[in-house]
């Protein structure tokens, strides 16, 4: 979480270029979802397994998986906006650990059992 949290904070371009690509309707980016999708599925199954064994509530083990991207994303896409709300100029640094530690926290908070 915290790896993706930073590279959609420190790589905004990319994950922009992404985003763009997939609103457009992922022409050329669907045939490369099918790797996706295996590694997707994969971390399904160790998400169950900590639904299972209680140390996360239960959750739907794929859509977990997009609400962490949607909100890590976000801050890529949101970028102008935050730093308006944030009183940043656009060569200003933002606090990149504070940033993934609130939404971190917020994350594994509502995962609690």
């Amino acid at each position: 979480m915290k790896c993706k949290m930073r590279f959609s904070l420190e790589q905004l371009e990319k994950v922009k270029l992404f985003v763009h690509e997939v609103m457009r309707g992922a022409e050329w980016s669907k045939k490369y979802w099918a790797g996706s999708r295996e590694m997707t599925l994969k971390a399904a199954e160790q998400i169950l397994a900590w639904c299972q064994e209680g140390s996360i509530r239960k959750v739907d083990p794929i859509l977990f998986q997009f609400h962490v991207l949607a909100l890590t994303e976000q801050y890529a896409t949101m970028d102008k906006e935050l730093r308006f709300m944030l009183d940043l100029k656009d060569d200003e640094v933002m606090d990149v650990d504070l940033i993934v530690s609130e939404v971190t926290q917020l994350i594994l908070r509502g995962l609690k059992p």
